[in-house]
């Protein structure tokens, strides 16, 4: 993956206590050099992380100290207990940097378009911790190893900085994006509408993004039977993990992504159409998940557990409800002129084809008018599923015999 850099160059100077050219021979011949040496902690404060796969966790989408993980907080103490110590204790930073200028004399580099991609969270403790000194205090001295990797190449870059992260339990979301893997659902979302920004990484949040795993399990319950990837299942697809395990969704969506990418390899074809249906089909997934989430339909159903209301206006409904019903709904998900959409036939009512089975369902044993339960049994998915199905197929003999 190679990506184009708007970026203004940016030349930042970085002062060090020491520094040491180890570049190895495999580093010359791949053309870039790598220094280390310890710095005042300072030096860091001031350096991007866009490069990085994560931002500082304890800021990201507007959520602070209360958030902070036990490393954060054994970084805290050491800062405030034994500062001098901090740099031993610490595993430091890795920078990456476009060009490096070493200014001996005056213990300082000059880095070109600079990036932490290792160390963000450090970077956010030490920031914190000189925020809330007091402003008559005088800054203890506090120092911190740095690794440079010299570079121009934004693969390398990505690989460097997901591998440095990965002993850290970086999201997959995180390095999904990073990957590249979601720029096609990114710019579909944007194109359908430019306010549905999707989360690339897990420091993305807040108001205006969506959930992206939520985004891909909602569209591969509204993947249509003759789509399916497994055959043999087309004819009743099992589509329960799209509820239950949005880790699988976002893990399948990656499988889709490669193997559609690689001309060649088995499968690539079906993978494409799947992989593309889910790219063309995200935004109108995401505002069909939407419309019942809040569908006025439910008014008069009596359905109490998973429908919250406000009066009379339907406010919430559970997803452990709506997904066995998108998966019902897939059978009518057909490509149209202007791309993949839900195109119910002639004759069919919400009413009697959805609301009156799922009011069975809710009923049965199995799953004992609970949401949890209905979204959770394979079964109650069969029964809805087995309505729509039936509906399509009594409209396509009719048209066929009066053909």
């Amino acid at each position: 993956m190679t990506r184009s850099d708007s970026r203004q160059p940016l030349l930042l100077d970085f002062p060090f206590h020491n520094i040491r050219n180890i570049t190895s021979p495999e580093d010359a011949a791949a053309g870039r050099k790598i220094y280390v040496g310890t710095a005042p902690a300072p030096s860091v404060l001031d350096l991007p992380n866009d490069e990085n796969v994560r931002d500082y966790i304890p800021d990201a989408g507007g959520r602070k100290r209360h958030t902070l993980t036990s490393v954060h907080r054994a970084m805290f103490d050491t800062l405030r207990s034994d500062a001098s110590s901090f740099a031993v204790k610490n595993g430091g930073v890795v920078i990456v940097a476009r060009e490096v200028e070493i200014d001996e004399s005056k213990r300082k580099a000059k880095l070109l378009s600079p990036s932490l991609i290792n160390g963000a969270q450090t970077q956010g403790v030490l920031q914190e911790f000189y925020d809330d000194l007091p402003a008559e205090q005088e800054p203890p001295s506090v120092s911190i190893k740095f690794e440079i990797v010299v570079t121009n190449d934004d693969t390398f870059i990505g690989e460097v900085s997901i591998a440095r992260n990965s002993q850290n339990n970086v999201d997959p979301l995180s390095i999904a994006g990073k990957k590249g893997v979601l720029d096609d659902l990114k710019a579909s979302m944007l194109a359908a509408n430019p306010s549905w920004k999707i989360r690339l990484n897990e420091t993305d949040g807040g108001e205006g993004f969506i959930d992206t795993q939520k985004l891909l399990q909602v569209t591969m319950a509204l993947i249509p039977p003759s789509l399916w990837p497994i055959e043999k299942d087309q004819d009743n697809p099992n589509k329960v993990f799209t509820y239950s395990m949005r880790a699988k969704c976002l893990k399948d969506f990656q499988n889709l992504f490669n193997v559609a990418h690689t001309v060649g390899q088995k499968d690539h074809q079906k993978a494409k159409e799947v992989y593309d249906f889910v790219i063309e089909m995200a935004p109108n997934a995401w505002a069909i998940y939407k419309r019942w989430k809040s569908h006025q339909g439910f008014i008069g159903t009596f359905i109490q557990q998973g429908v919250v209301r406000d009066g009379n206006k339907i406010v919430d409904v559970a997803d452990g409800i709506i997904f066995p019903i998108l998966a019902a709904l897939s059978v009518f998900v057909e490509r149209t002129s202007s791309g993949w959409a839900l195109v119910p036939p002639a004759l069919w009512e919400e009413k009697d084809g959805i609301f009156l089975p799922l009011k069975e369902v809710l009923k049965s044993d199995s799953v004992k008018g609970n949401p949890w339960n209905l979204g959770k049994h394979r079964d109650s998915w069969t029964m809805l599923f087995n309505q729509t199905r039936n509906h399509k197929r009594l409209v396509e003999k009719f048209a066929k015999a009066n053909a």
